[in-house]
């Protein structure tokens, strides 16, 4: 089974974690949050995630980090301990693609398969309401 690291600025890794497991109704060891607080160095940041990194690997298939931002200074950290196939990252993260990658987990899907489906889940789940409600006009009117 994969893990999940979320990496973010300020407490958003928290809060996205938290607002999953509770959508979910669960709890889950194997997802944990990194906060890199805004008056931490890059260098105490960069150990922070080496070690959840390396608590994680422990009895995992590989672990998959998301981050908030591409760009960022959780992601640019991040990206000095991608492995292909061992710790693949993602950026971007909103909360449809943490709850799919969550339930991927629990599905017993390898980091391989997981990056595409949620890559495609996390565009997919961004909807301009207008749109989606002039859609449903349109279709009412048919």
């Amino acid at each position: 089974m994969i893990a999940i690291l979320v990496v973010s600025h300020g407490g958003l890794a928290k809060e996205f974690v938290e607002a999953a497991l509770h959508i979910l109704g669960e709890e889950d060891p194997g997802v944990t949050p990194l906060c890199v607080e805004w008056t931490v160095d890059s260098a105490t940041a960069k150990e922070q995630i080496r070690k959840a990194l390396r608590k994680l690997q422990e009895g995992s298939k590989g672990v998959l980090v998301l981050t908030d931002l591409f760009g960022g200074t959780p992601t640019n950290l991040a990206m000095t301990f991608f492995q292909p196939g061992k710790v693949e990252i993602l950026t971007g993260m909103n909360l449809p693609m943490l709850i799919k990658a969550i339930l991927l987990r629990k599905s017993g899907a390898t980091l391989t398969e997981s990056v595409p489906i949620l890559r495609e889940k996390g565009q997919s789940a961004i909807v301009s309401v207008s749109e989606a409600l002039d859609q449903d006009a349109e279709g009412a009117g048919s």
